[in-house]
């Protein structure tokens, strides 16, 4: 890890992670330099429990994601904007999403 001023930079994932990361996880997809997972629950009250657990995980890794919601439907989006793409801090919160949604 590096860092510049007060801006830490951390190392990002080689292609090679990104694809295993892919490979070992369902669901998630590799855009623009993020990794994008589309969460579909029964109801509404469902993902936003979903959501709450995602904080608390986002919060545990000091690292946080980008949400969407719309009723049963939640987007995420991880990204280490400062590092310009994907680092393990995504990687880790990929997984723990997965394990949130259960």
């Amino acid at each position: 890890m590096t860092s510049m001023g007060h801006v830490c930079v951390k190392p990002l994932l080689s292609e090679e992670d990104v694809a295993q990361l892919l490979a070992a996880t369902e669901g998630w997809r590799h855009e623009d330099a993020a990794l994008v997972k589309d969460f579909r629950f029964t109801a509404a009250p469902i993902a936003l429990a979903f959501i709450q657990r995602l904080g608390a995980a986002a919060e545990r890794l000091n690292h946080h994601p980008n949400v969407e919601w719309f009723k049963r439907e939640v987007r995420v989006t991880l990204s280490s904007r400062k590092s310009g793409g994907l680092t393990a801090q995504d990687a880790a919160l990929a997984r723990a999403c997965d394990e949130a949604a259960i």
